[in-house]
């Protein structure tokens, strides 16, 4: 469960262990934490992620983008206290399995879990006035963007490659899971590291990664 709230955080999360056959594992108020919890390469993964679309960090869009470009096996759920009019279109692209008002969330969100945690979808009445259709997870899986989609840092771009070694620190990785992960030599990580490190000014290897999550990078 994610909300920037805490009384609505606290409340939803209660709402939720209440359900049949549903336990809560983790809620948090910050999207990149539970973009490091979805990401990582151990600990319990949830089968349904149930996300706020205002967060305070990152756009509740843009974490089950990211989410979703690297796992098939999360159902994802938004709600909103705003008109989901105009979050539907880009919740479907995200690959979000639905998206509901916080005012109907006692008589849907039991539903839209239970399907999310099947992979299926939850067609809204707002998604489909719109002729928005939510995707199953299967059919959700979204492109790893390319080097030309990167956001210029300090008037520089960081190749794919420093891109990826800079996720991989920031949710954790040592370097040798680094180098493991992108299948190449430790020696090679260091330079990935130090050339994004040079673009972003940065001295030190958490600055680099404070710098690249202000910018919505990580």
């Amino acid at each position: 469960m994610v909300d920037n709230d805490p009384y609505s955080l606290q409340g939803l999360t209660a709402t939720i262990a209440r359900m049949k056959d549903c336990v809560v594992l983790w809620h948090t108020e910050l999207g990149t934490d539970a973009l490091r919890r979805c990401l990582a390469s151990q600990g319990l993964l949830p089968d349904v992620m149930v996300v706020d679309m205002s967060l305070d960090d990152i756009p509740g869009v843009e974490l089950c983008r990211r989410i979703r470009r690297r796992r098939l096996d999360i159902g994802l759920v938004g709600i909103t206290a705003y008109s989901p009019g105009r979050f539907i279109a880009e919740a479907a692209d995200a690959g979000m399995q639905t998206l509901i008002e916080k005012n109907h969330v006692f008589e849907q969100l039991p539903s839209a879990i239970h399907l999310a945690t099947c992979g299926k979808a939850m067609q809204t009445d707002a998604a489909i006035s719109r002729g928005v259709r939510f995707p199953d997870t299967a059919s959700a899986i979204l492109p790893e963007p390319s080097p030309d989609e990167r956001i210029p840092v300090n008037g520089q771009r960081l190749s794919a490659r420093e891109m990826q070694t800079m996720f991989q620190y920031a949710h954790g990785c040592s370097t040798e899971e680094v180098a493991a992960e992108l299948g190449v030599g430790v020696s090679t990580v260091y330079s990935y590291q130090k050339r994004a490190m040079d673009k972003l000014h940065a001295r030190t290897l958490p600055q680099a990664i404070y710098l690249l999550a202000g910018k919505g990078l990580l």
